[in-house]
C-alpha cells in the first residue's frame, strides 16, 4: 500500500522596477580649462537590491576627464569605474544599488573649448531590474573676459593727472559674476 500526497508549492516571483538615471554637473558653468564635477545618480525605487548595474558614458566632442580624473562610485558590489585621465568617457560595471537607496558615479571634467555641451549618458542595465534610459545633462564653458587698459592722457609732465580705464568685455552670452583684479603701479 502506497500513501501518496500531492503538495502545492507557491513561490513569489519578485518583478523589479527598472532604477532611474539622474545626471548633473557641479558647477554647471565654468571657465575654459575649469574644472565640473559630472554626477551620475542611480536612484532604486525597489525594496531589493538592484544588482549589475552598468553605463557608458561617451562624451561630446571637446569635452574630456581631467588629467586627474578621480572616478567614483558610492555603489556596492564591487562596482568598478572607469574615467582615464584626459580620456573621454566615463564607465560602471558590475554595481549594486541599494534598496530604496540610490548611490553615485563622479568623475573631473572640462573643455578647452567654449560651448555648451549637452552630455547623454547610455542606458543603464542590470541583472535583474531590466534596462533604465540614461539621462542628459548640460555643461556651460565661457570664454576668458579680454582686459584692455588706456591712459588719458598718454603723457603728462611731474605731478599732472592721466584717467585709467580698465575695460573687461565679456564674449559669451551669458553674463559672468564675480571679475576682480588688482591694479598694482609701478
Amino acid at each position: 500500500t502506497t500513501n501518496a500526497t500531492n503538495t502545492s508549492v507557491n513561490q513569489c516571483l519578485p518583478v523589479l522596477g527598472a532604477l532611474t538615471v539622474a545626471k548633473s554637473f557641479t558647477p554647471s558653468s565654468i571657465g575654459a580649462n575649469g574644472t565640473s564635477v559630472l554626477t551620475v545618480t542611480l536612484t532604486n525605487a525597489n525594496t531589493t537590491a538592484v544588482t549589475g548595474a552598468a553605463f557608458t558614458d561617451n562624451y561630446p566632442a571637446n569635452l574630456v576627464n581631467t588629467a586627474s580624473a578621480s572616478g567614483a562610485t558610492t555603489c556596492g558590489g564591487g562596482a568598478t569605474v572607469t574615467a582615464a585621465n584626459n580620456g573621454n568617457s566615463l564607465a560602471l560595471s558590475g554595481a549594486t544599488v541599494p534598496a530604496s537607496g540610490s548611490c553615485t558615479v563622479t568623475v573631473n571634467v572640462t573643455s578647452a573649448t567654449a560651448g555648451s555641451y549637452l552630455n547623454s549618458t547610455g542606458n543603464v542595465t542590470t541583472t535583474n531590474a531590466g534596462t533604465a534610459t540614461g539621462a542628459s545633462g548640460t555643461l556651460t564653458v565661457l570664454s576668458a573676459l579680454t582686459v584692455a587698459k588706456t591712459f588719458t592722457p598718454i603723457g603728462i609732465g611731474t605731478g599732472g593727472t592721466s584717467l585709467i580705464t580698465v575695460t573687461l568685455t565679456n564674449p559669451n552670452a551669458a553674463p559672468l559674476t564675480g571679475a576682480a583684479f588688482t591694479d598694482t603701479y609701478p
